[in-house]
Formats: structure tokens, C-alpha cells, sequence
């Protein structure tokens, strides 16, 4: 059904069932039934069986007066043909105004003035324009004038079914050309050069501080409090390399945490309350350095969130107590390894309980197999062991164990425990970001009501409201996404992306201090989680995208390449600082992309002009992974040594870093255009990764792969001399280049800020793709000889046998 209104204010639709005998329907009415949506998807119980949903604005009405047409559809399950019909009720969004023929709400909702009754001889998924029905509602701040209004069966954007229907996906939204002339950026610019020399003194404090840290995650949030406020705070200026470098070393020391390389909780019990009032305590000083320096400290306080997770209030933390209890009582799991985790979760609450409880739930759904070995395989896939889960003061001895015919109850309350598990200990949970936002209230438990507010700044624009929940919606629904075709997954992908970015768009004032919020670390939180989903999508279309050949004359325009390129550098823009080369590349890459709409230049002059906006882009990249690897590496080699921490993994945290970061999709997707421009513009055939020396001499050397392969097992190329010049094949981008090879040659595109690519411009060596088949199999011919590479200022690459 849909329902729809004009009106000059906000609206919000409040309605219900009812019984199917007409003599009860002016007595009771009733909630719908289970598997109801609605869209928007902004649903709250209003009580006594009714529900309330924002109505979004759909567009303008024209004339003497001013008014906005609202509308929302609610889509029933075929179970809702046990009711009577459906009611509801019109009211202003602060709730001051009833629009009504009678002045008592709740008359209103029993009144048969709004009352459309189910037709069982019509289904109730039954798309059917013919059935309409229109009815008319009173509305206008004097209850005077009325206005039109109707409600009929429509397509919904998602079925009872759970099936996507792509084309109605974030229809309100405006595409990816349209946002171009529209959107302004914050620009960002400073002097990043940091001087880490003088953070010493923070390191050996929290080192000295490490054995009170470990005794719980509540010391060591508290701890970092104390950093905050006596060593970053304290300083009078804010920009010099103290105050940045201070907000650094606390990042790599909570890495580290994440990482479990620091001891989580030894010989102590505490609340997860407690736990989670800590973090929001840290979190509220890492507000204040933002306040400091909104630009320079811009990135580093982001880095240190990450960390972190959604610093819930401490009543959240304590429902993790009371509600496992239920979730025992409910399922009859009342020993073994759910008593064991149950005393866990009452005294060492951590964040290994959300992959704890994520593997219980795969282990449910193997029923009625129950193949214990999705459990073990969820855990270690996010490096829990057996030996990790006995490590913990109250140790998890055991593996869950339950028959077939529990897993449907076992599935449904876990399901609902790990939202509420994720709430204090998850930061990039999009639905528990936008919870936070939007506001939530979970019912009465053991006394313990939890009630967030929404902000009020960010309710006021209504489409943002929309698009976050269908954002939430949609991401729940990966699963079924993943059994469309190809080119509908690489749409519904586009979609997504397209709305994460207007979403991040539209709250980005927020994020810098230039709109007014007062919960500022939930907005940043809203917008690390959807920069993470962003990560994600791409991370699951990019393998897809070298399957759509959509041309038309033009020879790109349709191809969603462009268009994955084009948000990928606004999702950097939004995530970095400084930003403004970045934007100085997506203006040309607008400005290029309009060209070729207007098919003002031939292909080759746009192919030149979006390669030399690559180029630049390559350049940028470049220059952020080499800034992030030179600041990082001294750092967490250091610290990680003094912590005691595993060399190895501490070592890895530079690159991650980089590679868990927003340019993460954009170097994904780069070397897939590159490819097809360069050969539009009939440019050389060779694609530079990483410069190295201008000028490289060294012997020839060929490997059909290079997987995979560290300098500690360079010894099995001995037969290649040193400083040779390696031609490869196949390239992994978690590869290793061997020590005596100062150039790697490829026919593989390589990503940016792959491992290979990072340590490649890290150790100065020559890393290039190659486009030309017949060129590289050639220089295979020459294997065993000495060869010079050269690269000119254009960046162009050449090779000279001798």
C-alpha cells in the first residue's frame, strides 16, 4: 500500500490493524503481522499494537500556496489477510499537530474515516493499479483546508520475499552525473611534514603504564583518556608535530589492542558498562582535539575511532549481563559452552564476543547437519583460537552443541543479542551507527529500559533519514544480493555506493564543526561505519567490473567504471586531510566525464584527458601511502618492540593501515580504467606503479608467478643474478619483491596500494604493468641479458637491450 499526502510541514503516519469482525473495529486494534516493511524504512512502536513512519518527501507542489507531497508504503506479508484492514493517522513531526476530523488521536485511529479493508479475493502482493482506492484527509495548521490523498497497492522496493527489486533502489537519490554540478567539498589544506622525534616521552608513559592497562579493556580506555588530557590536550598549540604525533602513537597503541597483541583483561572482573562508559570518556577528549585543529587533526583522530567501538551509554553495556540470561532461558542452553561464555560475557565482556556469537550463528544455520565446523572455521577466519578461547579468565572450554530442532530459536534470539553485542563494542556497524543516530529504544529488561534520542539536526533532513535506513535494509540483505546476475549486482552496487556518498556528503558539516550537533562522536561514528560499507561494496563488485563492456558511440559512457571512479575519489575526498589534490582531480574527472556526455571530444582527446587525470591520481596516491609508511614504520616498530608485541605483526600495521583506509577502493579501481584509456588514446604501453630510479640497469630474469614469496626465501632464485630486472606474468598483490630484484615488470594490474605496490615505492624499486602482449613476450626472448630501464619526467618507461 501507499499512502500519500500534501502537506506544509513534516508528517509522520501513525497506523495499525484491525480485527477482522466489524463489531470490534471501534474497540481494538491491532500490530501487524511479522514480515511487514516499510519505505522509508523508519519505523518505531508507538504502543498498544500501532507503529509510527516517517513520511519522505517525494516533490514539490506548485501554486498559490506552498505545499510538499509525503509519502510512505507499507508492504504486508499474505498473513495480513487475516485482518479486517488497515488504519492510521496523520500527525506533524514534533507531534503538536493531529491532522483529524476529531479532536482525540486515538479516536482518529479507531475512526472509519481511514479504515481500508483486505479483499481476500485481491492478494495482498498483488501489484494491480486497478484496485486504487482515494480517500481524503483533512490538513492544514488550522484543520481547515483539505487536501488529496490516497493510498493504493504498489511494487514494493523489497518483497515479503526478500527479493531486490534493483530499479526502485534509492529512487530519491540523485545519480552520480547529477551530484557533479552540485556538491561542495570542505577542502583541507595544511603542511603535513611531522617530526615524530619528540613523542617519546608518550611512549615510554604508556609503556611504563602497560602493567595497570592490562588488567581490563575499562584501565586501558582510561588510560588513554589520561594520555589525552596530560599529554595532547595539554599542549598550548595545536599544530605543532607534538600534538599530531601524540594522537598517533595513541592509534598504534589501540591497534595493537584490536590486534590482541596487548593483554585484553587479566585477573579482573569488570561490567561491560564500565567498559563502555570508559570508551565514551575517550571518545569525548578525542572530540575536543578535533575541536582544537578540525583540519590538521582531522585524520589522526579518525585513525584513533577506528579502534574503537560505538562508545554506547554505559545502560547498553550492562543489557549484554541480562540479556544472555534470557537468551539461556529462551533457548533451554543453560551449560556447557554457553554457561562457560555466560560467565565470560558477566566478568571479561569483550570484543571477541561478537565473533563469538557470529559463530554460533553459522553453526546454527548448517541445521539440520549442524557441522561444527562452520564455528571453528568463523573463529579462526578472525583469529580466534581454541587456545585464545582458554586464555581468558573465565576460559570457553567447550564447542556449542545443540540438536536441529533448536537452531530456528537459537538463530533468532543471537541474532537479536548481537545487536545489542555490537552496540558497545562495534564502531563500523552500519545499523548500530544509525541507531545511534536515528534513535532507538529497546524494551524493558530486568529494570533496564534503554532510550536514545535522535538527533534532532540530522532528523530535520529527511531524505538523509531515508536513505540511511534503506542503506541498513539493503546491506542486510547481501546474501540474496550475491544471487542476482552479474550486471544487476554491479547496479545495485553503484546504487549503494552512490547513496553511502551523499549520506557522508550531507554530514559532513556535522564532522568538521561547521553545523551545529551535539552529539558529535555518533555522526563521525555514522560516517567511519559508512565508510567502511563503501570499502565493502567495492571490495565485492571490483572482480565484476571487468565483465561490463556497456558502450554506446561514445565508447564509455555507460560503463560503470566511470562512475565506481568518480565516488571513489569523493569517498577519499570526504576521509582525508589534506584533500585538496584529490579535489583538484575530481574536477577534471567531472569535467572530463562532461565531455564525453556532450560528445564534444573524440575519443581519443577524452581518453587523454581522463589518463592525465589518472596519472595525477597515481600520484596522489602515492604520496598519501608514502606519508602514512614513513610516519607509521619507525613508530610501530619501536613501540610494538618495547610493548613486546609480535615484530611481525606490529611491522604490518603501516600497510594495513593504508590498505583499510577510504583510497583503498579508488586504487582498485584505477588500474581497471587505466587499462582502457590507454588504449583509446593510443598512449605507450607501459603503466608505472612505482617510479624508483630514473634510470635502472640490471640482467633480465623471467617467473610464469610471483605468490606470496618473502625475502627470507629469496634463496630460491639464486640463479638470477643481483639487481636484476624480473618479468612476470601473474602478480599477487600480497607478493613479496625478492631483495636482488630492483625492477618488477607485469602483465597483471596492479593495485595502488597493494602490498606489492607499498613496498615497491617503500624500497624505491621500479614496479610496472605492461599492456602490450607481443612487447612483453619479446623482452622473454632477451631473458639472461643485461637491459637499462629509463623513465623520463613524463613518466614515461623505456627499455634498451644490450
Amino acid at each position: 500500500m501507499k499512502l500519500s499526502v500534501k502537506l506544509n510541514s513534516s508528517p509522520v503516519v501513525r497506523w495499525a490493524m484491525l480485527p477482522a469482525s466489524k463489531k470490534l473495529r471501534d474497540e481494538s486494534w491491532m500490530p501487524p503481522p511479522c514480515g511487514w516493511i516499510t519505505c522509508p524504512d523508519v519505523s518505531s512502536d508507538a504502543g498498544s499494537g500501532a507503529w509510527e513512519t516517517v513520511m519522505k518527501e517525494e516533490d514539490e507542489i506548485n501554486g498559490n500556496r506552498k505545499y510538499y507531497c509525503y509519502s510512505v508504503q507499507v508492504h504486508f506479508p499474505n498473513t495480513a489477510l487475516d485482518f479486517g484492514a488497515f488504519t492510521c493517522a496523520i500527525r506533524s513531526f514534533d507531534s503538536a499537530q493531529w491532522w483529524k476530523p476529531n479532536s482525540n488521536a486515538f479516536d482518529y485511529i479507531k475512526s472509519k474515516n481511514v479504515v481500508l479493508p483486505f479483499s481476500k479475493s485481491v492478494a495482498v502482493s498483488d501489484h494491480s493499479h486497478k484496485e486504487r482506492e482515494e480517500h481524503v484527509l483533512d490538513s492544514s495548521s488550522s484543520a481547515t483546508t483539505t487536501e488529496e490523498s490516497y493510498v493504493d497497492q504498489f511494487k514494493p522496493t523489497f518483497s515479503s520475499d526478500q527479493k531486490i527489486d534493483v530499479g526502485h533502489l534509492f529512487e530519491s537519490i540523485k545519480s552520480v552525473e547529477e551530484r557533479a554540478s552540485e556538491t561542495n567539498y570542505f577542502e583541507r589544506k595544511w603542511r603535513r611534514d611531522l617530526d615524530l622525534s619528540r613523542v617519546c616521552d608518550v611512549e615510554t608513559w604508556l609503556n611504563d603504564k602497560e602493567s595497570s592497562a592490562c588488567r581490563s579493556l575499562m584501565h586501558r580506555y582510561n588510560l588513554g583518556s589520561d594520555v589525552m588530557h596530560s599529554k595532547v590536550l595539554a599542549d598550548g598549540s595545536r599544530l605543532t608535530d607534538t600534538y599530531q604525533g601524540n594522537l598517533l602513537v595513541l592509534y598504534v597503541w589501540l591497534r595493537l589492542t584490536a590486534l590482541r597483541e596487548l593483554v585484553w583483561n587479566k585477573n579482573y572482573n569488570v561490567k561491560p558498562r564500565e567498559i563502555s562508559s570508559a570508551q565514551r570518556k575517550l571518545m569525548g577528549s578525542l572530540e575536543e582535539a578535533m575541536r582544537r585543529a578540525p583540519v590538521e587533526a582531522f585524520s589522526f583522530v579518525r585513525l584513533v575511532m577506528s579502534t574503537l567501538g560505538t562508545a554506547a551509554e554505559s545502560d547498553a553495556g550492562q543489557r549484554i549481563r541480562d540479556e544472555i540470561l534470557r537468551v539461556q532461558r529462551e533457548t533451554g542452553l543453560r551449560g556447557g559452552m554457553f554457561e562457560q561464555w555466560h560467565q565470560k560475557l558477566h566478568n571479561n565482556a569483550s570484543p571477541d564476543d561478537i565473533v563469538i556469537c557470529e559463530a554460533i550463528l553459522e553453526y546454527a544455520e548448517t541445521a539440520p547437519q549442524m557441522d561444527i565446523q562452520a564455528y571453528w572455521s568463523h573463529l579462526e577466519k578472525n583469529g580466534i583460537t581454541s587456545k585464545t578461547l582458554l586464555s581468558y579468565d573465565r576460559a570457553i572450554r567447550d564447542a556449542p552443541e545443540f540438536s536441529a530442532s533448536r537452531a530456528r530459536v537459537v538463530i533468532e534470539q543471537l541474532t537479536a543479542y548481537l545487536k545489542t553485542l555490537k552496540a558497545v563494542f562495534s564502531g563500523a556497524d552500519l545499523e548500530c551507527a544509525v541507531n545511534r543516530v536515528l534513535g532507538y529504544e529497546a524494551p524493558l529488561l530486568k529494570g533496564n529500559r534503554i532510550k536514545v534520542e535522535p538527533i534532532q539536526e540530522v532528523l530535520r533532513d529527511r531524505q538523509l533519514v531515508a536513505q540511511l535506513q534503506e542503506l541498513v535494509h539493503v546491506r542486510s540483505l547481501s546474501k540474496e544480493t550475491r544471487r542476482l546476475d552479474e550486471d544487476s549486482r554491479v547496479e545495485v552496487a553503484m546504487k549503494v555506493a552512490n547513496a553511502i556518498i551523499d549520506c557522508r556528503t550531507r554530514i559532513q558539516g556535522f564532522c568538521m564543526f561547521e553545523d551545529r550537533c551535539a552529539r558529535w562522536i555518533d555522526v563521525v561514528s555514522l560516517d567511519l561505519a559508512l565508510e567502511q560499507s563503501f570499502r565493502v561494496v567495492t571490495e565485492e563488485i571490483v572482480p565484476l567490473l571487468d565483465h561490463q563492456d556497456q558502450k554506446d558511440s561514445t565508447g564509455m559512457h555507460k560503463d560503470m567504471l566511470l562512475s565506481f571512479v568518480q565516488v571513489s575519489i569523493e569517498n577519499v575526498i570526504l576521509s582525508t586531510s589534506p584533500n585538496d589534490e584529490f579535489l583538484v582531480c575530481l574536477r577534471q574527472f567531472r569535467a572530463a566525464l562532461k565531455t564525453l556526455k556532450a560528445s564534444k571530444d573524440s575519443q581519443k582527446d577524452w581518453a587523454l584527458r581522463v589518463d592525465a587525470t589518472i596519472q595525477r591520481l597515481y600520484l596522489a596516491l602515492g604520496v598519501e601511502s608514502q606519508f602514512w609508511m614513513g610516519v607509521l614504520t619507525p613508530l610501530c616498530a619501536r613501540f610494538g618492540d618495547s610493548l613486546g608485541c609480535d615484530s611481525t605483526v606490529s611491522r604490518q600495521i603501516p600497510e594495513e593501515t593504508i590498505r583499510s583506509g577510504s583510497a583503498s577502493a579508488l586504487g582498485q579501481l584505477l588500474p581497471k580504467l587505466v587499462k582502457r584509456t590507454r588504449k583509446l588514446a593510443d598512449l605507450g604501453p607501459w603503466q608505472l606503479v612505482s617510479m624508483g630510479q630514473d634510470s635502472f640497469t640490471g640482467t633480465l630474469a623471467y617467473m610464469e608467478e610471483l605468490n606470496f614469496i618473502s625475502d627470507d626465501n629469496s634463496s630460491t632464485h639464486s640463479d638470477q643474478q643481483c639487481d636484476s630486472i624480473l618479468l612476470v606474468d601473474s602478480l599477487s598483490g600480497e607478493a613479496d619483491i625478492p631483495a636482488h630484484v630492483g625492477a618488477l615488470l607485469t602483465l597483471t594490474s596492479v593495485d595502488m596500494l597493494s602490498h606489492v605496490s607499498v613496498r615497491a615505492r617503500n624500497e624505491s624499486k621500479v614496479l610496472a604493468t605492461c599492456f602490450d602482449l607481443e612487447l612483453f613476450e619479446n623482452l622473454k626472448h632477451h631473458v639472461g641479458r643485461s637491459c637499462t630501464i629509463q623513465i623520463n619526467a613524463s613518466r614515461d618507461l623505456h627499455i634498451k637491450i644490450h
